[in-house]
């Protein structure tokens, strides 16, 4: 993505007159399909989704670093793509590899860092075009969605980049879990055909007054579609994290808040517990298309996604004086654009 070199307007207005910081036309959008959320509450709860699907599998910056990287993409900032040693982000992620136990160095910090800068850019794209211009998913939007959130994420060189957007092949390592590579084009054209048909169908139902009317159902189908993606498992590398994104994307194409999991270890395991439920194979053999029909969704899914949403797009505890701050929005403070060589201070 190029960086957006144009210089942002000093503020705009909210409904109050209160002036506030800039805000670009994603959030703006964004915020107008949510029913007016205010965008740091936006971005807020996006990063802490993001970060703790990353902290999933341990992939990431730390939740700092990740409130920095979501503000600049999500405000269509300049961002940029390699750090040096020295930069507040470079000394920022070191600590974090520290406090994890995992050695430092260029690879493992950038490896960090591009890990939350593809999944913030990846989450834009998706919800761009499936919640702002009520697109419907096709074979193309999940192939460049994987495509963002793997690209050069491993700057190692035994670990050169694979994520290309393509389906597994026959030949790789097969896990009986998955479906047979073979497969794997007809079942999600399958899936997207009658994603398709429940989107549009969603789309002629008026959102609830109240959003506990049907919360639960529109729940329910999301995680349907979920299920389905876990179990195809399309891609080489980040189906994890993409079929995350799968969700956020359907939540809010509902008009839910995401589902934000996966801050603390215990948290990580319930959400690890409950993906493992949609397994339920005797893994004898690989998974076909027509085994797929009959599957989910998990009763576990469902519930840990429900009990995730309880929120709201509300901010507990300090998370939103801690993104104030970091994105240098506290009382005080003078908001400092990334440029070229540099992130935010810390």
């Amino acid at each position: 993505m190029e960086a957006n070199t144009t210089e942002p307007e000093t503020y705009s207005f909210a409904t109050t007159g209160v002036p506030r910081p800039f805000v670009s036309p994603f959030l703006e959008s964004l915020s107008l399909s949510m029913g007016q959320v205010e965008p740091n509450s936006l971005m807020e709860v996006l990063s802490r989704t993001i970060y703790g699907s990353n902290m999933i599998l341990g992939a990431g910056g730390s939740l700092d670093t990740t409130y920095r990287i979501c503000h600049a993409v999500f405000n269509e900032l300049p961002i940029p793509e390699e750090l040096t040693k020295g930069d507040s982000v470079y000394e920022e992620i070191t600590d974090h590899l520290e406090f994890l136990k995992i050695p430092r160095s260029y690879e493992s910090v950038m490896k960090c860092y591009r890990e939350t800068l593809q999944h913030a850019k990846a989450a834009k794209y998706l919800i761009t075009r499936i919640v702002i211009h009520r697109q419907r998913f096709d074979e193309a939007t999940f192939k460049e969605a994987n495509r963002l959130l793997t690209y050069n994420d491993d700057p190692s060189p035994q670990e050169p980049w694979g994520g290309d957007g393509n389906y597994r092949q026959w030949g790789m390592t097969r896990d009986p879990r998955f479906l047979d590579p073979l497969q794997i084009p007809s079942a999600m054209l399958g899936m997207i055909t009658e994603l398709a048909m429940e989107m549009e169908s969603l789309d002629t139902t008026p959102l609830p007054l109240k959003p506990e009317d049907d919360i639960q159902e529109r729940i329910w189908k999301a995680c349907r579609f979920c299920h389905r993606f876990i179990l195809i498992h399309p891609f080489v590398d980040g189906n994890g994290r993409l079929y995350r994104l799968f969700l956020t994307t359907l939540l809010l194409r509902a008009g839910i808040p995401p589902a934000v999991y996966g801050l603390y270890i215990p948290d990580r395991m319930r959400h690890e517990q409950a993906e493992a439920s949609c397994y339920t194979q005797d893994y004898q053999m690989l998974l076909n298309v027509a085994d797929l029909v009959a599957f989910g969704p998990g009763e576990q899914l469902i519930k840990f996604v429900h009990e995730h949403t309880c929120c709201w797009w509300d901010s507990p505890g300090n998370y939103m004086r801690t993104f104030l701050h970091v994105t240098g929005q506290s009382t005080g403070q003078v908001l400092e654009y990334p440029a070229a060589s540099k992130m935010h201070p810390r």
